[in-house]
């Protein structure tokens, strides 16, 4: 999560043209460092809360298994992204179609098993999550963001703006994708909402990035739900895994991510970086 806003991820690219759409400073990576900085910060509380200095069992060097050569595909898929960040990064090509490109033509020259790929997609997970995507845009096209936005004009000000915005993303991405749900609907009203009650636009924008981030770990938000299908096929999954634990903990990471963005957001830090 700590990258999301890189210049090479599709997000960046929807957050930067809707920023750019509001007369906003469109560059990422100030953002993408205090998503950094925040992702930092759960870490190390989820590092201590579970005790990760304690491993189950050390492995010695002689137990590994020694790894396989690089094959021509992985060769070939690397240079593709090297290709692809080249492109992004100096040349300005668009990030979502460069990837497209990139990505078919591994496909037509034998880079991967396309079939294999898609077999394992879990579209149980997909369905779920572009169901909430319909369900929001109902809700978008019913008025019901116009009526929020009203609503949180009415409590907001320059000092309470950026964690009322942090934990309103915050909670939609409980329930809903961030890059397809909670960016383009919050971050198009951050521009308006900041110049009517005196806020930086930026920092508003900031809010909703880092928050329809770090609390997008819910089991019925995109990364959960695709957390709770990969663990679902590991070994022995049922014993080590207990689905019910892992839904309530996966939801507690969440809460817990999303009220160390508030205090963070109370105490003004992000504006150490913007």
């Amino acid at each position: 999560m700590a990258g999301r806003m890189s210049p090479l991820t599709p997000e960046s690219a929807v957050v930067s043209s809707l920023m750019e759409e509001q007369g906003l400073a469109s560059s990422t990576v100030p953002i993408m460092v205090c998503t950094f900085v925040t992702t930092v910060i759960t870490a190390i509380l989820v590092y201590i809360y579970y005790k990760g200095w304690h491993v189950e069992k050390a492995v010695s060097v002689s137990d590994r298994e020694k790894l396989p050569a690089f094959t021509w595909q992985q060769w070939l898929s690397l240079a593709g992204l090297i290709l692809m960040a080249f492109g992004v990064l100096v040349l300005s090509w668009n990030v979502g179609l460069t990837g497209f490109l990139i990505g078919t033509i591994l496909v037509i020259v034998g880079g991967g098993n396309e079939k294999k790929s898609i077999a394992h997609i879990p579209w149980n997970v997909i369905l779920m999550v572009m169901g909430v995507g319909m369900l929001m845009n109902v809700v978008s096209l019913s008025g019901g963001i116009d009526l929020m936005v009203s609503s949180m004009e009415a409590i907001m000000g320059p000092k309470n703006a950026a964690p009322i915005m942090a934990i309103l993303a915050g909670v939609m991405s409980f329930f809903s994708s961030g890059l397809g749900v909670v960016f383009p609907t919050l971050v198009p009203i951050c521009g308006s909402l900041a110049t009517s009650i005196g806020a930086d636009g930026v920092y508003l924008v900031t809010m909703v990035v880092i928050g329809g981030t770090i609390a997008g770990y819910t089991p019925i938000s995109t990364t959960g739900a695709l957390i709770m299908a990969g663990v679902a096929q590991q070994k022995d999954a049922d014993t080590r895994f207990p689905q019910n634990k892992l839904f309530v903990e996966l939801f507690a990471v969440s809460i817990i991510n999303l009220l160390v963005l508030a205090i963070m957001a109370v105490l003004n830090v992000y504006s150490l970086i913007l």
